[in-house]
């Protein structure tokens, strides 16, 4: 009876080969959910600074949500949309979400708006309030969700 000494060669290639392709897969998954959580908490980030922006200028700060792109700006009339001379804030012109991080739901009340009053009382465009969600999606299908309280707050 033969008794075997260690491993092939072509053993250890076949392992090694396997833990590649599971390490590369991993890095992939963990990478992609890392994109979907640093969007979601920019987006945290930017209605928190669209709300101090507000009280800051003494003025109705929009925060308009599109599945590209986020725009800031000072809504000097109050009328829910950004007329010529109404400034987009500065650094803040279009934010666009990480690498293959795109929304796929807005709901805030019924709208794609925020308003944020100079006092920092904060509503949507159509109901008056804020409470609402944001859904997150990247390119693996994973998905991230952002609640927003009446009050304006985020999860």
């Amino acid at each position: 009876m033969k008794h075997s000494q260690g491993l092939s060669l072509v053993e250890i290639l076949v392992v090694l080969a396997i833990l590649g392709v599971l390490l590369s897969l991993s890095v992939r998954f963990v990478g992609t959910s890392a994109e979907l959580g640093r969007a979601a908490s920019e987006i945290e980030q930017l209605i928190s600074k669209t709300r101090f922006e507000a009280i800051k200028r003494n003025r109705s700060v929009v925060l308009e949500f599109s599945s590209a792109q986020v725009k800031v700006y000072v809504d000097h009339n109050a009328n829910k949309t950004r007329d010529t001379g109404e400034p987009v804030l500065e650094g803040w012109r279009s934010v666009e979400y990480r690498r293959g991080v795109r929304l796929t739901e807005i709901n805030l009340g019924g709208g794609h708006l925020m308003v944020w009053s100079p006092e920092g009382r904060g509503s949507s465009a159509s109901d008056g309030s804020v409470a609402g969600r944001l859904r997150l999606i990247d390119d693996s299908g994973a998905t991230r969700e952002v609640s927003i309280s009446v009050g304006g707050y985020t999860n």
